[in-house]
């Protein structure tokens, strides 16, 4: 699946079946870096694909890849992975990473937060 600026991968070493990435045509590490005409074909075959693999899977979950700190691959790119309805995303970040699930700042730190990210 693929338009101008973006193509759908399902990939043939997935977390889970059924896993896929989307990718723009144009390599950049973060989405700041597409033009506008970019930015809307990436999330419009995002849509297209994870509306198509949710009608197969009856699920799934997109994570955005995004900048140089990421590891996996060196360029932007959203993974759609199909969770089973009784498992989800933290619980595999969770299991893979031996962290806790949950994490419950208090409102001081929330409140710090937020301001930065104002």
């Amino acid at each position: 699946m693929e338009n101008e600026h973006a193509v759908a991968i399902l990939l043939n070493g997935p977390q889970l079946k059924g896993h896929s990435q989307i990718v723009p045509k144009r390599h950049v590490m973060e989405i700041d870096e597409l033009n506008p005409e970019e930015v809307y074909a990436f999330s419009q075959l995002l849509q297209k694909a994870r509306r198509r693999i949710d009608q197969i899977f009856d699920c799934s979950s997109i994570a955005m890849m995004n900048g140089p700190k990421q590891k996996t691959q060196p360029h932007l790119h959203c993974q759609i992975i199909p969770f089973p309805k009784e498992q989800g995303l933290r619980e595999l970040i969770a299991k893979k990473f031996n962290v806790p699930e949950y994490v419950c700042p208090s409102e001081e730190e929330l409140t710090k937060l937020a301001n930065k990210l104002k």
